[in-house]
């Protein structure tokens, strides 16, 4: 996993974007992508699962 993805700026734009999209009405989509995240996921993984 990437440090920026666990420190303190980076939780709180993780809480933000999520608000953001969950007070969106499904228009709105967020994701902290990482070159590979803790499940093993490539970025465009990460897309494609955010996406849905």
């Amino acid at each position: 996993m990437n440090s920026f993805v666990t420190n303190d700026d980076s939780r709180e734009k993780t809480n933000v974007g999520e608000l953001w999209a969950s007070k969106s009405g499904g228009k709105g989509l967020f994701l902290m992508a990482q070159k590979q995240d803790a499940a093993g996921l490539t970025l465009k993984a990460q897309i494609a699962r955010a996406i849905g």
